[in-house]
C-alpha cells in the first residue's frame, strides 16, 4: 500500500468522527436552554415573526431594528442543521403563541457537512410537517441557503437544494421560498465578497440589509396588510419613488436584445407563488453596461440607480412647478424646457441637445404662436407617443381627489402630444389620481380612466375610444396567456400593433397586462417588465408609479430608495425627497 493511499485512509475515520460530532444535537444544549430562560424571564410577543435556523440567523442581532414593523423572536443557533431543528422542535417552537410567520434558515451547514440535497430536502419536509401540525395556518418561509465565498466550491449542491426547496414550497399551501442568491451576486454572477465579514461565511451589515429587503417583501405578501390606513403622503411618496425606480431599473436593459429572461418568464407553464417570489427577489437596480445614450443615461457605464430621460423630464416639471405653481400653463412649461439646459454642465448640455430637438420644435411653436418651430402634429412624424407620460405622472399628486382635473391639466400641458396619445397620457394621470385615493384598486383605476372623459372621446361619432380598446386588450391577452409570462410576451409582441415600442398605448398595455398576470404582485410585476424588454424604463416607470400609489413607498426596498436619491442628487442636485418637500410633505 502506498504512503499516499495509507494517509488518505487515515483521514476517513477523522472525517466520519467530525461529521458525527457535527450531527450531535446535544451540542446545542446550552443555547437551547438559554432560549427557554429568555422565554421565562420575559413574555414572548404574540403574533411575532419567529426565526429558526443556523448562525446566519443567530448573528442577525439587528433583525428587530431592521424590521421594526414586526415583533420578532430570533432563535438562531449557530452551526445547526435541519435535523437539529427537528430534534429541538419543542424548545424552539411550542412556547411561541401564534406566530404571524415562521422563517427557516437551514441547509447551509447541511451541504457543508456533506449531506446530499435529497436527504436535506427530506429533513426540510419533516420539519415543515411538524410546524404545520403545531401551526396549521401560519405562513412558513424557507430562506434559501446563501452563497458564501468560503463555500463557493459547493455552489452546485446549493443550487440543487434551493431548486428542490423552491419546488416544495411552490407545491405546498401557505409555504414560501425566499431566494437570496440573485441579490447577493455581482454582474458576473459571482457572490459579492463585500457582503461578508473576515471569515467569508457570515454576513456584514450590507449583507443583512439585502436580506431585510427580501424578507420584508415576503412578509408584506404573506401577512395580511391593511393598506387602507396609508396616508396620502405615503401614497404620493410611493408613486414618485415607484416611477423613478422603474425608470432607473429599466434603463440598463432598455432596448437590449435579446432580453435577459429567467426560467420563470421562459416557461410555458402558469406562474406559481414561488415563481412570483423568485421574480420579486430578482428585481434590483443594476449598473449600466453601455456608454452614454442621450435618450437614456448621461453617465457612461453609470452606477446602479442612474436615471434616464423619463425622470429628467420630471425634473423639468418640478422646476416649472416650483416657479409657477399648480396653475402652470403650457407656455410656461415650454419656457422651462428651454431654460433647463442653462443649469446643466457643458457635457450634459451636449446630451440635452441630442435628446430634445423634437420637443424643442414644439416648444418654439408654442411660445411664438406658430411663427417658429414645428406644429405638434408634426413632432415625431405624427406618431402618438408616450412622451406625456414622462413628465406628467406627478400631476396626480397636485389634486388627488379629482381625476378630471388631473386629466385636463395633463391634456393642457402636453402640447407636444398628438393624436390618441393626448387622451391615453391624460387618462393614465386620471387613473393615478384614483390610485392615490383611499381603498383604491386596479379595477377602480381602470374605471376612472374610462369614465374620466371631459372631451367626450367615448361619444365620438363612428370611432371607438382607443384607450378603452387597449385596456380591454390588456385583460384579454392575460386570459389567453393562461398564466404563462412566456405566452403573454409572445402575445404582446404580436398584438400590440407597434412600430417603435414607445407609442402611447404600449406602456399602458404592457404595464397593465403584466401586473394582472402576476396577480398584482408589485416587484414580481416590475421584474417581468424588465424581462419583457423593449422600452423597459418607460413601461416600468408607469407600472412603478401605480404600484407605489397603491402600496406606499415601503413596497420598494429602502436601499433602492436611498440609492435613487443619492444618484439624482449627485447628477442633478435634486431627489424624490426634495420633490416631496416641494409638494408640502
Amino acid at each position: 500500500m502506498s504512503r499516499v493511499h495509507f494517509a488518505h485512509l487515515l483521514t476517513i475515520p477523522c472525517l466520519l468522527i467530525g461529521d458525527a460530532l457535527a450531527q450531535d444535537p446535544l451540542r446545542f444544549q446550552e443555547q437551547i436552554e438559554e432560549f427557554t430562560l429568555q422565554a421565562e424571564r420575559s413574555p414572548l410577543a404574540d403574533n411575532a415573526i419567529l426565526l429558526v435556523g443556523s448562525s446566519s440567523f443567530r448573528m442577525w442581532t439587528t433583525v428587530g431594528e431592521s424590521l421594526p414593523e414586526y415583533p420578532t423572536i430570533n432563535r438562531g443557533f449557530g452551526g445547526s442543521h435541519f435535523s437539529d431543528a427537528i430534534h429541538w422542535f419543542g424548545a424552539l417552537f411550542t412556547d411561541v403563541s401564534t406566530p404571524s410567520a415562521i422563517l427557516i434558515y437551514e441547509g447551509d451547514n447541511d451541504v457543508a457537512g456533506g449531506k446530499l440535497p435529497g436527504a436535506i430536502l427530506q429533513d426540510a419536509q419533516r420539519l415543515h410537517a411538524k410546524i404545520r401540525q403545531e401551526f396549521p395556518l401560519t405562513p412558513i418561509c424557507f430562506v434559501s441557503p446563501k452563497p458564501a465565498p468560503v463555500r463557493w466550491h459547493l455552489r452546485e449542491q446549493y443550487h440543487i437544494l434551493n431548486r428542490s426547496l423552491a419546488r416544495f414550497a411552490s407545491a405546498t399551501p401557505n409555504t414560501y421560498f425566499i431566494d437570496v442568491w440573485p441579490a447577493m451576486m455581482d454582474a458576473e454572477g459571482v457572490v459579492r465578497e463585500d457582503l461578508f465579514i473576515e471569515d467569508r461565511l457570515h454576513m456584514n451589515d450590507e449583507g443583512y440589509a439585502i436580506w431585510t429587503d427580501l424578507v420584508r417583501h415576503t412578509l408584506y405578501q404573506v401577512i395580511p396588510q391593511d393598506r387602507s390606513e396609508l396616508s396620502l403622503k405615503e401614497k404620493i411618496e410611493g408613486m414618485l419613488y415607484g416611477a423613478v425606480i422603474g425608470d432607473a431599473a429599466g434603463g440598463p436593459v432598455e432596448f437590449v436584445y435579446p432580453p435577459r429572461r429567467s426560467a420563470q418568464s421562459n416557461s410555458p407553464d402558469p406562474m406559481t407563488a414561488t415563481d412570483k417570489q423568485t421574480l420579486a427577489n430578482r428585481f434590483a437596480l443594476a449598473p449600466y453596461e453601455k456608454g452614454v445614450e442621450p435618450f437614456a443615461q448621461w453617465e457612461a457605464y453609470g452606477p446602479a440607480g442612474t436615471v434616464t430621460d423619463d425622470t429628467r423630464f420630471k425634473m423639468i416639471f418640478f422646476e416649472a412647478l416650483e416657479r409657477h405653481g399648480p396653475d402652470l400653463s403650457a407656455r410656461q412649461f415650454a419656457q422651462e424646457i428651454l431654460l433647463w439646459r442653462d443649469g446643466l454642465s457643458p457635457e450634459y448640455q451636449a446630451h440635452y441637445d441630442v435628446w430634445m430637438p423634437e420637443i424643442l420644435e414644439a416648444c418654439h411653436y408654442q411660445l411664438t404662436d406658430g411663427q417658429r418651430g414645428l406644429p405638434p402634429s408634426r413632432i415625431w412624424g405624427g406618431v402618438p407617443t408616450m412622451m406625456g407620460q414622462m413628465p406628467f405622472l406627478p400631476i396626480a399628486a397636485l389634486n388627488p381627489g379629482d381625476p378630471e382635473w388631473g386629466y385636463t391639466k395633463t391634456y393642457e400641458l402636453g402640447f407636444f402630444d398628438n393624436g390618441i396619445g393626448k387622451d391615453i397620457n391624460a387618462a393614465l394621470v386620471a387613473g393615478l389620481t384614483r390610485a392615490l385615493q383611499p381603498n383604491a384598486s386596479w379595477e377602480a383605476i381602470r374605471s376612472a380612466m374610462i369614465e374620466t372623459d371631459p372631451y367626450r372621446y367615448n361619444d365620438t361619432l363612428y370611432v371607438r375610444r382607443a384607450l378603452t380598446d387597449w385596456l380591454m386588450l390588456s385583460s384579454e391577452l392575460v386570459k389567453r396567456a393562461e398564466g404563462s409570462p412566456m405566452q403573454l410576451f409572445e402575445l404582446l409582441e404580436s398584438e400590440l400593433q407597434t412600430t417603435y415600442w414607445w407609442e402611447a398605448w404600449v406602456p399602458l398595455v404592457v404595464a397593465f397586462s403584466i401586473a394582472e398576470l402576476a396577480e398584482y404582485d408589485p416587484l414580481a410585476s416590475m421584474q417581468l417588465v424588465m424581462e419583457f424588454g423593449h422600452d423597459t424604463d418607460s413601461y416600468a416607470q408607469v407600472l412603478g408609479a401605480f404600484m407605489g400609489a397603491l402600496h406606499g413607498p415601503d413596497i420598494f426596498p429602502f436601499t433602492m430608495r436611498e440609492t435613487i436619491d443619492l444618484r439624482m442628487s449627485e447628477q442633478f442636485d435634486t431627489s424624490v425627497q426634495g420633490w416631496l418637500k416641494q409638494l408640502g410633505y
